[in-house]
């Protein structure tokens, strides 16, 4: 959040994420959208026979105890029927839900490589972190530097400099100009002890 805020990356962030959660949610706004559609034709449906058996009632004289036994059977029934659909609709989903993880587990390959270490299982052998000379830096593309400004260099050339006078780095160059966030760090924690690491900043 610091670097976001530092490089004035926020109102893109925003944005960026605001897209990314109405494409993840499309799905399930058609799916309610659906669900809604179907709901009301069912009751447009219900609607049409209760007036139609209304329409029969008046003209044919029936019994009014029975008319009115119908019509909140068929109430009943209307309710009974689209809980049915929406419980179906979302046992379909679940069940493509249930279907995707399967696919997932079964074709996606493991990240296990040959090459990784796994340690004994009687390590660690001691509760003790030796450090000896260790360095580390951000930084891990080749850059160009322009006056005092380093940009991220271009995959492809381009015709068009960035200023009059351009100057590319080279590797060496580049490691002598990279900031180290860990310069030559030696460090010994014996057992039980607690370290603080408190940056610059005061993180």
């Amino acid at each position: 959040m610091a670097t976001i805020r530092a490089f004035g990356w926020v109102s893109d962030n925003v944005s960026h994420n605001n897209h990314l959660l109405n494409t993840s949610q499309r799905p399930a706004y058609l799916s309610a959208m659906l669900q809604q559609w179907l709901s009301m034709t069912l009751k447009m449906v219900t609607a049409f026979v209760a007036i139609a058996v209304i329409i029969l009632s008046t003209q044919l004289s029936a019994n009014a105890a029975l008319t009115g036994a119908s019509l909140t059977t068929l109430g009943l029934f209307s309710l009974v029927l689209t809980g049915f659909v929406r419980s179906f609709t979302n046992l379909e989903v679940r069940m493509g839900s249930v279907n995707r993880l399967k696919k997932f587990f079964e074709e996606t390959p493991s990240q296990h490589r040959r090459t990784d270490f796994f340690p004994d299982r009687d390590w660690p052998r001691r509760g003790d972190i030796e450090l000896k000379h260790v360095s580390a830096s951000y930084v891990y593309v080749s850059v160009l530097a322009v006056a005092d400004f380093i940009l991220p260099c271009p995959t492809q050339p381009t015709s068009q400099p960035l200023t009059s006078n351009p100057r590319v780095l080279s590797i060496g160059e580049k490691k002598d100009m990279s900031p180290l966030a860990v310069n030559d760090l030696t460090l010994s924690i014996r057992p039980g002890e607690r370290v603080a690491i408190c940056g610059r900043t005061g993180r």
